[in-house]
């Protein structure tokens, strides 16, 4: 009886392939470590369950020790669920659908009423349902660096389509999410009610319908959408209807529309939709396309922005905006400065944006490198009044000229992209580029041969961030 007073203590655990996982992985206490071993370990029906309440110093840690650690479910309801946790990190696993799955309808990972669960360096994989579901209220999660593929619906769809739950002051970062099969695959989907949540540096691509769908927010903080990599869809490149910053964005070989906008209510005006310094070339339809910013009485929502973007669709339209006036723009109207356009334009007066020259203004479309070259039309075309649509840094995460910015998602630091070249893998940041071995693949150093250009990196980087503050002042 005494023992039995005793408090819990934390654990390590090691798990290796034919060992009881459901058994040993369940009743998780904060600061538990649960490092899996090498090997395929395969499901039942009924999932596991890896729920616990952690704390920020003794989170608790289920992990792959190293690569090639399986989880496999042929059939049968979620793989893994966490419900009610805090703190807790699941990371190096795979999460695999196992033989005839595609008839299956389960979920890799689903996350339930839960705060501060981290889920990193995971793979996702032949999963015939969405591959990380977040259902119920969630807060503070965070999904990084993770590979999502052959899935038969969303790599990540947070929140409930009737907004009955929601998630919010959550973070979906650097994950590479492709080859999404089915016609209602999304990569990734925050449903209505998702809140102050950012969409940051993944890359997306080879998906049926759409690559990141932000619907309303419900009055509550924007959404932001930064720096992702967006292309071949089958449908939209990235869909707006609520609250959002979408910014320092590359979307190009799109279906349909590359940014399409609109009201999740046709009644109701859109407001606080900032889309600034992004870069959308090529679509089968509209390369931006504006719905609910004007009724067709004249009148227009609160807080719109589209500024500084380069938008090149030559063989198309590369801008509408439905019931947007074509003549005189409206005293009080949304903002509309600083965009460089190639292609036909519907509801914006031609005096309102600067004509581009196409495929010229880029380094290499064919080549997927969207970085000005130079004399681009696109140096110096942006629009520098707020701070409010001038993100500090460009798609490369270096900082952009706060007086004189370019319009798209690179600022322009001479001839070559100094940062990661677009390609199916991971986005690498800039700060990782020197010591990472990584091939850039264009840009100063590689033409160079040297490794040196990318040292001065940093020093470059800073005399730019001076002229953006003293721009300010």
């Amino acid at each position: 009886m005494i023992f039995l007073l005793l408090p819990a203590f934390a654990a390590d655990l090691d798990v290796y392939e034919g060992d009881d996982l459901t058994t040993l992985s369940s009743a998780l206490q904060p600061g538990d470590e649960i490092r899996l071993h090498k090997g395929t370990y395969p499901l039942g029906s009924n999932g596991l369950n890896w729920s616990g309440v952690g704390t920020e110093a003794e989170p608790i840690v289920i992990r792959g020790v190293e690569a090639g650690v399986i989880l496999q479910q042929p059939e049968g309801w979620t793989m893994v669920t966490v419900e009610a946790s805090t703190f807790v990190r699941i990371e190096n696993i795979t999460f695999q659908g196992g033989e005839g799955w595609e008839e299956g309808g389960y979920s890799g990972l689903r996350i339930l009423d839960s705060s501060d669960i981290f889920v990193k360096d995971c793979t996702f994989e032949n999963i015939p349902g969405t591959a990380i579901a977040l259902g119920n209220d969630n807060q503070r999660i965070r999904i990084e660096h993770n590979e999502f593929s052959s899935l038969h619906s969303s790599a990540i769809s947070a929140g409930c389509g009737d907004a009955s739950c929601w998630t919010q002051e959550s973070v979906f970062v650097k994950n590479l999410i492709h080859d999404l099969v089915t016609d209602y695959s999304d990569a990734i989907e925050l449903q209505p009610g998702g809140q102050n949540n950012q969409i940051l540096d993944n890359v997306i691509y080879g998906v049926t319908r759409r690559g990141i769908k932000v619907q309303s927010t419900l009055s509550g903080e924007p959404n932001i959408v930064e720096g992702n990599a967006i292309w071949n869809t089958g449908e939209i490149g990235m869909m707006v209807r609520g609250a959002a910053i979408i910014r320092n964005n590359v979307i190009f070989n799109t279906g349909s529309y590359g940014i399409a906008v609109e009201s999740s209510d046709s009644s109701v005006l859109l407001s606080g939709v900032v889309i600034s310094s992004n870069t959308i070339v090529g679509s089968t339809d509209r390369a931006i396309d504006l719905n609910h910013w004007f009724s067709s009485d004249g009148s227009f929502g609160e807080g719109l922005v589209l500024a500084n973007n380069a938008i090149s669709n030559p063989l198309g339209y590369a801008l509408r905006m439905r019931n947007g006036p074509t003549t005189e723009w409206p005293e009080g109207g949304p903002t509309l400065v600083g965009n460089v356009v190639t292609g036909l334009v519907e509801g914006v007066p031609a005096d309102l944006l600067t004509p581009g020259a196409g495929t010229w203004d880029f380094s290499d479309v064919e080549g997927w490198d969207f970085y000005p070259v130079p004399g681009s039309v696109l140096i110096n075309a942006g629009d520098a009044a707020s701070s409010a649509w001038v993100p500090e840094t460009d798609f490369n995460g270096l900082p952009r000229e706060g007086d004189a910015p370019d319009a798209g998602a690179y600022e322009y630091f001479g001839e070559g992209n100094p940062g990661w070249a677009l390609q199916e893998t991971f986005k690498v940041s800039t700060d990782k580029l020197p010591n990472s071995g990584e091939d850039v693949s264009s840009g100063c150093c590689k033409d160079k041969g040297s490794e040196e250009a990318m040292l001065y990196l940093p020093l470059l980087a800073l005399g730019w961030r001076r002229r953006r503050l003293a721009g300010q002042k």
